[in-house]
């Protein structure tokens, strides 16, 4: 399982929005090692995936994916996160470029996405949503 994380941007993010992207590292490395149960400390229990084609996935379907290695995310690309917090929400906007690999055919995700995060008194910030439309 690969974990190599790129992170390309200029990291003069501070505070809140410094957490917040920590997360998103912290995410897109658990997604890459495949560690569910990170991943699921990280999604919040109503976190829906809306894939390019439309298609929603509630948080369960996301991790089943991923441990069955329908999703066989390898390696991935931060690239430019534009961060807003307002409060107990925050949103990122952001490329992710993934690689998946597949019986032996390699694949790189363009990953125009959006995510939307609450942060929870205990928990600290969860990602409410993830949308690649």
């Amino acid at each position: 399982m690969g974990d190599t994380i790129k992170l390309k941007f200029d990291d003069n993010f501070e505070g809140e929005e410094k957490e917040v992207l920590n997360k998103l590292i912290c995410l897109t490395r658990s997604i890459c090692k495949k560690d569910i149960k990170n991943m699921s400390k990280l999604l919040h229990h109503k976190f829906i995936l809306v894939r390019g084609s439309g298609r929603k996935e509630l948080k369960q379907e996301f991790l089943r994916d991923i441990r069955k290695d329908v999703l066989h995310y390898v390696e991935a690309t931060i690239k430019n996160p534009k961060i807003n917090v307002d409060g107990d929400h925050a949103t990122i906007d952001v490329k992710i470029y993934i690689k998946t690999r597949l019986s032996g055919a390699q694949v790189i995700w363009d990953l125009k996405s959006h995510f939307i995060l609450k942060k929870k008194e205990e928990e600290g910030w969860l990602f409410r949503e993830w949308d690649t439309t």
